[in-house]
């Protein structure tokens, strides 16, 4: 589930899978904290004035976290 929220967010996925999602967060208090906690990330890196490239080791770390958190 966590990994479809990026593309649920971005408005990527079909109707019926928003819908299959939309189901789920009534459900699921953890996906649903999860959600917000992505929806403010995402608002707080479009307004971020600067944006730093990521050496790739951090890249890959943070990407294997959340991964991990998603699995959960």
């Amino acid at each position: 589930m966590a990994e479809r929220l990026s593309e649920y967010l971005d408005r990527e996925l079909d109707p019926e899978a928003c819908a299959r999602i939309d189901d789920h967060l009534d459900a699921c208090p953890r996906c649903r904290e999860f959600l917000e906690s992505l929806r403010r990330t995402v608002g707080l890196v479009r307004g971020a004035r600067v944006r730093p490239e990521l050496p790739d080791d951090v890249r890959r770390r943070i990407l294997d976290a959340y991964r991990k958190a998603a699995r959960r």
